[in-house]
């Protein structure tokens, strides 16, 4: 791909398993309020394996309302040019490419995968990156070897995915997600039927604004480059805590598809009129 030197910033997506909106929205989150309140936006699939493959495509979640880059109708921030029109982007890869981690490898970028979730054992989702590791539930440990992966003579995209909104709601120290002998509808036996699990959902605020520090360690750890760099953080998927009598996750329901969406940079929001956004776009040549 020949890119557009002059427009090559950092590109960090950090998804936060299982964050139902709702969970969000009533979470203390400090750092990541500061700069880019999370939008409502509605999942692309209803588990983490689909969910970060259509990422991996430039297709994120959307927002109802046509904002760019939240919307991808609006404007796209990450496309490859599949079809011989399409909806205007930020970053473009050339047809055909596998997906966006190959795209951006191919235009010089340092690609790097760091899974908490038992699906990024799957080759499909870390195969395509220069630097992969699968963690289990454990965000110190990730975000420092995020930290001691980066490279200053290249451009980075990187994809990390934080397990601790994900059942048992837990602080990692190399968790494992346990078993399920139940359906992806499971129920929990302390809840009886019709009840919401308020004591999960709180659980799962507290791993979220747990979750806000690490966040912002990230973006420290390239705050000091001259690059600028472009951060996604959204939920892959939400979970259902007994709505309609369905817990967790794997099915259509609204609480599985309404997820937090904020894409940012060092000075913010990032809008059409936005810093980063301003200079031409890196297309596909």
């Amino acid at each position: 791909m020949n890119a557009r030197q002059e427009y090559k910033p950092n590109v960090v997506l950090i998804t936060l398993d299982s964050l139902r909106w709702d969970s969000y929205s009533a979470a203390v989150m400090p750092f990541l309020n500061s700069l880019c309140p999370a939008r409502r936006a509605y999942s692309q699939a209803t588990f983490t394996y689909a969910a970060h493959l259509a990422m991996l495509q430039g297709i994120l979640p959307s927002t109802r309302e046509r904002l760019p880059f939240y919307n991808r109708y609006a404007k796209q921030l990450i496309r490859i040019a599949n079809r011989p029109s399409g909806p205007e982007s930020l970053i473009c890869f050339p047809m055909d490419t596998e997906d966006i981690a190959v795209g951006f490898m191919l235009a010089g970028y340092r690609t790097i995968c760091i899974g908490a979730m038992e699906w990024f054992r799957h080759p499909h989702l870390g195969r395509n990156f220069d630097f992969f590791m699968h963690t289990g539930i454990d965000a110190a440990r990730q975000v420092d070897v995020f930290g001691n992966t980066l490279r200053s003579d290249a451009p980075t995209f990187a994809l990390i995915n934080f397990g601790e909104t994900h059942d048992p709601y837990q602080v990692g120290q190399g968790m494992k997600v346990p078993a399920m002998e139940e359906s992806r509808a499971r129920r929990v036996a302390s809840v009886a039927s019709g009840e919401i699990d308020h004591a999960g959902l709180q659980r799962q605020k507290a791993c979220c604004e747990y979750l806000d520090d690490s966040i912002q360690r990230v973006f420290s750890s390239v705050a000091d480059q001259s690059r600028n760099t472009i951060f996604i953080v959204c939920g892959d998927h939400g979970e259902c805590f007994g709505e309609d009598g369905y817990f967790g996750h794997g099915f259509y329901h609204p609480k599985v598809m309404e997820v937090p969406l904020a894409i940012f940079d060092r000075h913010g929001e990032l809008l059409v009129d936005s810093p980063s956004a301003l200079p031409a776009s890196m297309q596909a040549r």
